[in-house]
């Protein structure tokens, strides 16, 4: 990688080997050059009435100047989840994510004043902007290009920005694919497996199947090369189908990295939650080490499983890298809604407590340094684990996920020194050295095609 001063040099050289070409020559290279650059530096060069209307560029200049000037605390990274809408093509039978077709997107205005006031927090290095819903890819073309140009006008010098949407993949357009081939998206698949649990629970407004319309939308994003994951959720029925039923549909999917999330209850209704509406923590960590002792003997070379492949690197003396296992997340992790509301990671969605205030009522940094809310809540989080600190794998987990912590605690299950992944890590560990672990009696991976 060049140095700020060899691509100044190199910048100074092509200009002069540009300016003794002809018109048709210069050009041409000028077409090349630009063609060379990444998605966000050419819309960079765009100028905003080419992507803009008139008063999107007034709104845009407004949002740059309520930025403010001296900001005192610095912010190194930050993960953006954007609640772009909450309209959704699929009724899913335990999600509650969604709302009526009517539901309003989120406005040209609060996306400005979203990445106006995210992008330019001091001594940002690295934001990553998750475009969840509802469902996404309703959203058309011209919204997600906006976005772009937004933060390629936004952005700041060393910032690096990663985009990544999470669809249910039934239905996705060319135009749209394009566009996140161009700028460079990720995309997480949301799902359930096995087919025969995916069908049950994840039905379009008709009521119908959806399996075989996920596999086609996977299909077509692999055509344009896009780096994929799948989300699959952990419920009841996953449980009961097994693991190797679980792991055998996945591969099929011949998508490699995998994350298995437990099935949660709706929040503040925890108590009163249908036992077949979320899975119990103690029977998802047992469950996650029979997948583990499958997908070692099985699908290791086929599937990389994140959460277990974390834990697994920690056992192996690595650094965790999911934000379950990352400590205390609280600010670090912000949800914005359509109508700018700002929250924590969008777990805790319907939980009071974990709003942070509206980017209409005050700024970025201001919500930072005056929310009550976000203040309790990183104490919170800071004295789970403290209580968790005398495990012999908090190193390893650190306290795992506070919302699961927070779960385990309303519903009266949790442990008073450990958030639960102890019997998991240990089962892991007596892999890796060969030994019997205790958490699966009984059960073994037969059953794997």
């Amino acid at each position: 990688m060049l140095t700020q001063a060899e691509s100044v040099a190199l910048a100074d050289g092509l200009s002069a080997f540009s300016r003794g070409l002809p018109d048709s020559d210069r050009k041409e290279l000028d077409r090349l050059l630009f063609l060379g650059l990444s998605g966000h530096d050419q819309l960079a060069l765009v100028p905003p009435e080419a992507i803009l209307t008139g008063p999107e560029i007034a709104v845009l200049d407004a949002a740059k100047g309520r930025v403010e000037a001296d900001q005192c605390a610095e912010i190194h990274s930050l993960v953006v989840i954007l609640k772009a809408t909450r309209r959704c093509n699929l009724r899913c039978t335990y999600c509650r994510a969604w709302r009526d077709d009517d539901s309003p997107d989120m406005s040209f205005d609060v996306l400005a004043e979203i990445l106006a006031q995210t992008l330019t927090l001091p001594g940002l290095n690295h934001v990553e902007f998750i475009w969840h819903g509802g469902e996404v890819t309703l959203l058309d073309r011209s919204f997600f290009l906006k976005a772009m140009f937004l933060q390629a006008c936004l952005k700041q010098p060393g910032t690096r920005i990663h985009n990544s949407i999470q669809t249910n993949g039934v239905k996705i357009s060319d135009p749209l694919l394009r566009l996140f081939k161009h700028y460079g998206f990720s995309v997480g698949v949301s799902i359930d497996a096995p087919r025969q649990l995916h069908d049950a629970l994840r039905l379009n407004k008709a009521g119908r199947p959806t399996w075989d319309k996920v596999r086609s939308g996977i299909a077509a994003m692999r055509a344009y090369d896009l780096p994929l994951a799948l989300l699959c959720v952990v419920g009841p029925g996953t449980v009961e189908l097994g693991a190797p039923a679980l792991l055998e549909d996945l591969a099929d999917l011949n998508v490699r990295d995998v994350g298995l999330l437990n099935m949660v209850p709706e929040n503040g209704c925890e108590r009163q939650a249908r036992s077949d509406a979320f899975i119990d923590w103690q029977v998802y960590l047992e469950f996650m080490a029979e997948v583990y002792t499958v997908w070692q003997a099985h699908f290791a070379d086929r599937l990389v499983l994140r959460e277990l492949d974390d834990l697994q690197k920690a056992v192996r003396g690595g650094r965790p890298s999911l934000c379950y296992f990352a400590g205390n997340c609280a600010g670090h992790y912000l949800t914005f809604e359509p109508d700018g509301k700002v929250a924590a990671c969008d777990k805790y969605v319907g939980l009071s407590e974990f709003r942070f205030g509206s980017l209409k009522d005050r700024s970025l940094p201001d919500l930072f340094r005056e929310s009550r809310n976000l203040k309790s809540a990183r104490q919170d989080i800071d004295d789970g684990m403290s209580q968790m600190s005398g495990c012999r794998w908090y190193w390893a987990c650190q306290g795992g996920c506070p919302h699961d912590r927070r779960l385990t605690h309303v519903l009266g299950r949790a442990e008073p020194d450990c958030c639960g992944y102890a019997p998991l890590l240990e089962h892991i560990a007596a892999h890796q050295t060969g030994e019997q672990s205790s958490i699966l009696p009984g059960k073994t991976g037969s059953g794997v095609k």
